[in-house]
């Protein structure tokens, strides 16, 4: 039986090849974003974040129980996607825990979206960080290199975990968020550069008999600050084995830098698991047979990666798991319907169509549910392109899928009385989608956006060499309460769209 979990685990068919070699198995997961119930909408996409802690259950055991490590790592951006992160109080507040359900993670860092509200970093300080790190049977799991929290001026997580596996393994574990600039007020961003001549860093790379390090980063694997990290490393420790995960691209990406150092991204959304497997040579650390892939998140591939089906593929922490999804939906009102969309509207359509969300959303949700038409200018949306995170499906349309599409919760600003010359200028720098009108330059407009937008839109005003002031825009409604407004309101159920 074990011996055919070994072949069904794609981990590849490794045998200890001497006494100073071992097979490494790593699961790589990033950009969860909330999505902790499956897909929905995509029933290709079945597995939940219960099957996925029955997964690495099984696979853990299956690896263990042939002499072989087995390692589970998160690059970060565990909220803001669904209701699940962003539909609670506090955005995780009900997500955290279904999160810690999955308890056999070796490391864990903060992505930007995950520290972008004081009161969501002061959450994950109070609970979820000292989840990881404050069991004094586990070494620390949650790593954070550059990532500071201001009340106490300490480092959110720890700065390093070193720890010797059950087969003798030495492994350093780091952590790293990209050079982050729109970070909540309550902590501090330093740069990677200046945290890689930090003494903690010089600290953990001094420490003897490394065997192989693993670094946990919300970096794209094409960034210059994932190349330094790894040239930093690779400057004190020559040939020791080196694993960058990254993150925060949402793509799969994978790049070799050298025979013993690697960098991989495994998507977003948990659509996909990347699944790494290697040979790592203890008595002079090296690696060899390097084999890795991404799979999709089914049910029937994780019954595959484990040998199980339905009947016997569920555990018992897997069940708990899918317990706090089921409440967390009761609770947030998650399966709420409020209307139905008559059609599929496509994230990544062109504007111009009919079927686009970015269509949908600049020339419909916004004129009709946000603008103040009391005012006296003409109103003008301007949005960035990643705005909308999700599509919206025919269909009944939930409270859940409101937050897939739009879960920020963003409020409205506006740069009142802007003369049309500066604003036919700031649009054609800004790559924004935007209110589709020929814009007459002797005319005023009122700007409207949300406010994570003005950072873009005063920094291209000033290149334009002109400055407005933006305030807040006197409408009801949020970003999130925006479509919510227009489904219920412009997409009800009716005998032609049934609920």
């Amino acid at each position: 039986m074990v011996s055919s979990l070994l072949v069904l685990l794609s981990l590849v068919s490794l045998q200890l090849i001497s006494s100073f070699t071992i097979p490494v198995n790593i699961v790589h997961i990033s950009d969860v974003h909330g999505w902790v119930n499956a897909h929905p909408h995509e029933p290709e996409l079945d597995a939940d974040f219960g099957d996925f802690t029955s997964l690495i259950e099984h696979l853990k055991n299956a690896s263990h129980a042939l002499g072989q490590e087995f390692f589970l790592f998160d690059t970060g951006d565990i909220l803001e996607g669904t209701g699940y992160s962003d539909a609670s109080p506090i955005r995780g507040q009900y997500l955290l825990p279904i999160v810690q359900s999955v308890y056999n993670y070796d490391g864990l860092t903060m992505g930007n979206h995950d520290m972008e509200y004081p009161e969501v970093v002061d959450l994950f300080m109070d609970t979820f960080i000292p989840y990881w790190n404050e069991d004094p049977t586990q070494p620390p799991r949650y790593i954070t290199d550059n990532q500071y929290y201001k009340p106490t001026d300490e480092p959110l997580g720890a700065t390093y975990s070193f720890f010797t596996t059950k087969y003798g393994v030495n492994v350093l574990v780091l952590g790293w968020l990209y050079n982050f600039t729109s970070n909540s007020d309550n902590t501090k961003v330093m740069s990677v550069d200046e945290s890689l001549e930090q003494p903690y860093i010089q600290e953990a790379l001094s420490i003897p008999d490394i065997h192989m390090v693993v670094t946990i980063s919300h970096i794209d694997t094409s960034d210059t600050e994932m190349y330094d990290i790894y040239q930093k490393i690779r400057k004190q420790l020559p040939t020791t084995p080196i694993v960058l995960l990254a993150g925060h691209r949402h793509i799969t990406s994978f790049k070799q830098y050298d025979s013993n150092a690697f960098t991989i991204e495994s998507g977003r959304y948990f659509e996909k698991l990347g699944i790494i497997s290697f040979n790592l040579e203890t008595s002079n650390p090296s690696m060899s047979n390097l084999q890795y892939k991404w799979i999709d998140c089914t049910l029937q591939n994780f019954y595959d990666l484990t040998g199980t089906d339905a009947s016997n593929f569920l555990t018992p922490a897997g069940l708990h798991t899918k317990a706090l999804i089921d409440n967390t939906t009761e609770i947030l009102g998650l399966d709420i319907i409020y209307g139905c969309s008559p059609i599929f509207y496509d994230q990544h359509g062109s504007i111009s169509e009919e079927d686009s969300l970015y269509n949908l959303y600049v020339d419909y949700v916004v004129p009709m549910v946000v603008f103040n038409n009391s005012l006296a200018n003409t109103q003008y949306f301007v949005t960035n392109t990643n705005t909308l995170r999700y599509n919206l499906y025919q269909g009944p349309v939930n409270r859940n899928d409101i937050y897939t599409i739009s879960p920020f919760n963003d409020t409205y600003y506006y740069y009142p009385d802007m003369l049309g010359a500066d604003l036919s200028a700031l649009i054609s720098k800004l790559g924004f989608y935007h209110t589709y009108l020929v814009i007459n330059t002797a005319a005023y407009y009122d700007v409207v956006c949300a406010e994570y937008d003005t950072q873009a839109i005063n920094k291209q005003l000033a290149a334009i060499g002109v400055s407005y002031e933006y305030e807040l825009y006197p409408t009801f409604v949020n970003s999130t309460g925006a479509l919510q407004v227009y489904i219920e309101e412009y997409m009800p159920c009716s005998a032609s769209c049934p609920c």
